[in-house]
């Protein structure tokens, strides 16, 4: 993948630059290889970059991408609304803990009560019969 800047405009009012790339590539960049290559070239944490459209056209190798890169973490989250898919390539997977086993306690009985018995009912079956 190959990254060209297109433009970058500095928003001092933000503490922001605004910047547009085009990004050639032979499948589609998905927001996690743009968040690796924008923050290693303008030297940034991950944290401090909103990725905010990739669009490409069918058949086409190129892909336009407008990204907003703050000056700190704190900032993009005081400027930006935080959504769910923004998020998850910031966090670590969490590892689930193994499930706690339950367990269960079987009622004792003393040996002055006796067990109740079950009582069985017999299946009926019933059979139908055919009239010629």
């Amino acid at each position: 993948m190959t990254l060209n800047i297109i433009s970058e405009k500095e928003s001092p009012v933000f503490k922001r630059k605004e910047v547009h790339l085009r990004i050639n590539s032979s499948i589609s960049p998905n927001r996690k290889d743009v968040l690796g290559l924008v923050s290693k070239n303008y030297s940034v944490k991950p944290e401090q970059v909103k990725i905010l459209n990739i669009t490409g056209k069918f058949g086409s190798h190129e892909f336009n991408v407008f990204v907003n890169v703050y000056e700190s973490e704190e900032q993009r989250t005081n400027v930006e609304l935080s959504r769910k898919r923004d998020n998850i390539f910031l966090e670590e997977p969490k590892t689930e803990e193994p499930a706690k086993e339950e367990v269960v306690k079987e009622n004792v009985t003393s040996s002055d009560e006796k067990p109740s018995e079950e009582k069985q009912e017999p299946e009926v079956k019933e059979e139908i019969k055919e009239e010629v």
